[in-house]
């Protein structure tokens, strides 16, 4: 076996992608590349190949600022990782193959002389680039920072009735409530701008700043382009109360943006229900509703508390994941950030 590095796309775009949807992993394709442009990123995928057939990989995203002349680029100079090794299913050396990942990636690190790489889990899988005795020449180093959370799952292998038994009461109740008052499901195309509207609604009411207007364009535009993104909405009468925008891919999909209106009808449980039939019929296995909160945080109780409940209430499965930053230079990162909070303004990490 032997690791091949490329940059923009891999040797072969269409096997990638394949291995990519035997995963569930859509964050890994190769469909994303204008979302990592919209960032000015870079991308660099690891293959391991054995006998020219792909049985494992990464897809890493490389960032430098361009300001303030030479020296920024070199201390700004960053690489990130979102969403979990791809294996392929029949190899039986994951091990082998995952070594040698975190062996070349080690590597690249040090050729590249990269400032901080964050790596983000996203499906909960263990095989993200976290091993520190190899990112780190001192190997008793402790990482810059990590954040430690789960991922909520419905499993809908399951019937629909068990799914529904499986909710806790006051979601049921809340269910069987959006019906009797006539609230309406509705799989609409995916439209930008009613996804934006509703996040401006959703974070309003939270004194918290919406998601980048353009950054959604682009989202639901490469999505819709690729068939990967759905949208749904649930409605009483022409008024939209909650909307979701999901990606499907392989036997996975997960809850990536939504929006809802402040409502005591139940809207919010009844989109995710009816959500949660239409996948199952697409022949969808594993619903992500995303990050929840290990713990309860008291300086952030309406995500540790109120929306990891929200979720849970679902009958989700709990499954672990992190966030951590490693910084290979402390003087350069520094700096940077120092310069960042004074004359730049697009600091990254």
């Amino acid at each position: 076996m032997e690791v091949v590095v490329t940059y923009d796309n891999p040797r072969n775009v269409d096997e990638w992608n394949a291995l990519c949807k035997e995963c569930g992993n859509y964050l890994q394709t190769t469909m994303r590349s204008e979302l990592s442009k919209f960032y000015g990123q870079r991308q660099v995928y690891f293959e391991v190949v054995d006998n020219v057939r792909i049985v494992g990989g990464v897809k890493l995203e490389i960032w430098q600022s361009k300001k303030i002349g030479f020296l920024i680029p070199k201390i700004s100079k960053s690489l990130s990782q979102f969403g979990e090794y791809i294996l392929r299913c029949d190899c039986e050396k994951t091990d082998v193959v995952v070594r040698l990942l975190n062996q070349r990636i080690a590597e690249y690190v040090n050729e590249e002389r990269i400032v901080t790489f964050s790596v983000k889990g996203f499906y909960s899988s263990e095989y993200i680039s976290t091993n520190h005795s190899l990112l780190y020449e001192d190997s008793g180093r402790k990482v810059f920072s990590q954040v430690d959370f789960d991922v909520a799952y419905i499993d809908l292998t399951k019937s629909i009735a068990d799914i529904y038994a499986g909710m806790h009461m006051k979601h049921r109740n809340m269910i069987s409530k959006a019906k009797r008052q006539g609230l309406d499901f509705e799989k609409i195309d995916c439209d930008p701008q009613i996804m934006n509207m509703m996040l401006s609604e959703t974070y309003s009411v939270q004194n918290k700043k919406s998601p980048n207007r353009q950054y959604i364009e682009k989202e639901i535009d490469v999505g819709r382009k690729s068939g990967i993104s759905r949208m749904y909405v649930c409605r009483m009468g022409d008024v939209i109360l909650s909307c979701a925008l999901v990606n499907v891919y392989g036997k996975t999909a997960d809850y990536s943006f939504g929006g809802n209106r402040k409502n005591d009808c139940g809207a919010g449980q009844y989109l995710q229900y009816n959500i949660c039939n239409d996948l199952k019929r697409s022949g969808v296995e594993w619903y992500s509703l995303g990050q929840v909160a290990k713990t309860i945080d008291e300086n952030n109780l309406k995500f540790s508390e109120g929306i990891t409940r929200f979720k849970m209430r679902f009958g989700c499965k709990r499954y672990p994941s992190k966030k951590v930053l490693y910084v290979f230079s402390p003087v350069k990162y520094w700096v940077w950030r120092t310069l960042c909070k004074i004359f730049i303004g697009d600091c990254r990490n």
